[in-house]
């Protein structure tokens, strides 16, 4: 039999070694704390987006070709009263050059980057080419070390991702099924430029924009601006 000062050491030891396997150790240190303050401002970015929730509308595609602006039906709600998403992306004719002429740059590949703009504005403020760390016609994918870099600039920017989009090279520009299941930005809009009709070449490219939340995806208006990105006209 154990002397009682060992048995009491040993009943500590189980305990200790029984709350680390509840508990792991990634759990136990402060430097997560980063990391639930990310969580409870994406908690926070979904409440303001949910106040922000007005009308949806559908849209036709727009054509970069000559361009032609988006016409916009109002779509009948299914659920009277109820909101639905915000129909409308608003963004600056230069910007959607610049993303066009990406898309025709890594042709054959699928181009992709970001939009950023200040938290809650819904402004697209600062367009951000990124690298298909892919190389893949059909698929893409950040790179990751580049994306790492860019996410804790804007936490110091206090900036969050205001749209995701990227490019189709020979379907149309709407969101896949392996798009769908990788949308993890709710507050963003999506959008998609297919060049499957002229590749890298000039000529019309199809634009559309999409929010996608829970799986679901609802068209919305493109509202293209002559000023800077910032808004002013």
């Amino acid at each position: 039999m154990l002397p009682s000062s060992l048995a009491t050491k040993s009943v500590s030891l189980a305990r200790s070694s029984e709350q680390s396997r509840r508990f792991p150790p990634a759990l136990r240190y402060p430097s997560l704390r980063h990391h639930f303050a990310r969580v409870r401002a994406l908690a926070e970015s979904l409440r303001r987006l949910s106040i922000r929730l007005r009308g949806g509308c559908i849209t036709r595609a727009v054509e970069w070709g000559p361009v032609t602006r988006p016409e916009c039906e109002r779509a009948s709600q299914s659920l009277a009263g109820r909101p639905t998403l915000a129909g409308v992306l608003r963004i600056c004719q230069a910007y959607v050059d610049g993303i066009v002429a990406h898309a025709r740059r890594d042709f054959p590949d699928e181009a992709c980057g970001i939009i950023a703009g200040p938290e809650g504005s819904d402004l697209a403020a600062r367009l951000i080419p990124m690298t298909n760390a892919d190389r893949s016609p059909t698929f893409f994918r950040f790179d990751p070390a580049e994306q790492l870099a860019l996410y804790r600039e804007m936490d110091r920017n206090d900036e969050e991702v205001v749209v995701v989009y990227h490019s189709h090279t020979s379907t149309e520009a709407y969101p896949s099924r392996t798009d769908i299941s990788y949308a993890a930005e709710p507050q963003a809009h999506y959008l998609l430029v297919s060049v499957a009709e002229t590749g890298a070449d000039p000529g019309p490219a199809e634009v559309r924009s999409y929010r996608i939340l829970d799986g679901v995806v609802t068209e919305e208006e493109i509202e293209i601006t002559s000023g800077d990105p910032d808004g002013s006209e």
